[in-house]
């Protein structure tokens, strides 16, 4: 069950509804002696209000415009967290529990160690939370700088050698792209994620624009996969004491005119000469305008020097390009693309990025 908690208001819970409410005198203690009775008149029903201290006494008091107003309104206004697991007395190891709340625009911040969710303690939500050990999350609503009313959910695993069993055959989550795979534009950025906490990411990448498809070898995810060209991404997930998922296959592509693929793979070296021979693949049912760029750049992603050779493709034809540079000392990585003479010298092909080794 939710539990609320309030810790952000004073002692005393302030009841402000007027006691015009009643045509007649209430009785009402304004100290420890019962036997003396309060009547109000009119003129003082915009003044006076019921205090409940925390000890159960009653007694009236003097209100202001700040002690109506006072108290839980931000919070209400602001909204609750709710979970889509009801706290209850054990729960399986690995149970998923999903944080939400019905205020459009807010965010959601939480705690696992029974602190008080704030902006400097706890952790913005934004993946659901698998429950692996006890534990009692505290979260609420964040709005505006202004934080909604805390709840807490407390969660307790089952302790028998199944949970520890369940545990150890447990799978990892699928692994999940941030963009339905499908036909992009050359630069989509593209994010892998799985829903199992503390689960590493592992992906390889075939090239399907290529002359010759390549594959790389597994590669652990730590940045975004930026697509340049037609991809098909093969990623899964792994965690110590859980099964790896399942393999996921995403396949984005790219309607480029034409494809490029280097044919040597030797180092490029600052401050020396180096070759670059491409192969050049026309996608069109057109001759093509074109013209090689191998373009120089610094660490700062600065193009500090460029060369370019040009040719005309026949349709569907694949043609071999190159041309040599004496490569910057500045130089942190080259990259070589494809673009259209006759229609605003734009990019028409993939990109590809070469390294430049530091000259020793």
């Amino acid at each position: 069950m939710r539990k609320k908690i309030n810790k952000r208001i004073s002692l005393i819970t302030l009841i402000a509804f007027f006691i015009g409410i009643l045509s007649i005198g209430i009785p009402m203690s304004t100290n420890a002696d019962t036997s003396s009775n309060v009547s109000l008149t009119n003129s003082d029903k915009s003044k006076y209000g019921i205090a409940i201290n925390t000890d159960g006494t009653v007694a009236i008091i003097e209100l202001n415009n700040d002690d109506i107003t006072a108290g839980t309104e931000t919070e209400k206004s602001i909204g609750v967290v709710d979970s889509n697991v009801s706290d209850q007395e054990e729960v399986p190891v690995g149970t998923v529990v999903t944080l939400s709340t019905t205020t459009t625009g807010a965010a959601i911040i939480y705690t696992l160690d029974e602190s008080e969710p704030t902006t400097e303690s706890g952790v913005i939500y934004e993946l659901p939370i698998t429950i692996e050990d006890d534990v009692t999350i505290k979260a609420c609503v964040y709005k505006e700088s202004s934080y909604g009313e805390i709840v807490q959910f407390d969660y307790k695993v089952v302790k028998t050698e199944q949970a520890k069993q369940i545990k150890q055959n447990k799978q990892v989550e699928p692994v999940k792209t941030s963009i339905p795979e499908g036909s992009v534009t050359t630069g989509t950025s593209i994010e892998l994620s799985t829903t199992t906490t503390g689960a590493a990411i592992y992906y390889e990448i075939e090239e399907l624009d290529f002359i010759d498809t390549t594959t790389s070898q597994a590669i652990k995810y730590n940045k975004p996969i930026i697509i340049d060209s037609s991809k098909k991404i093969t990623a899964y997930a792994v965690k110590e004491g859980y099964k790896d998922s399942i393999k996921s296959e995403f396949t984005y592509t790219i309607e480029n005119q034409v494809v490029i693929q280097r044919e040597l793979d030797d180092e490029v070296i600052a401050g020396e000469f180096s070759m670059f021979k491409m192969k050049a693949k026309n996608l069109r049912n057109e001759y093509k305008s074109v013209s090689l760029v191998i373009a120089v750049y610094d660490e700062k992603d600065r193009m500090i020097d460029y060369i370019y050779v040009s040719d005309v493709l026949k349709p569907g034809e694949m043609t071999e390009m190159e041309y040599g540079l004496r490569v910057s000392e500045s130089g942190s990585y080259i990259k070589s693309f494809i673009i259209d003479n006759l229609n605003g010298l734009v990019p028409v092909s993939n990109t590809i990025k070469i390294p430049v080794k530091s000259k020793e």
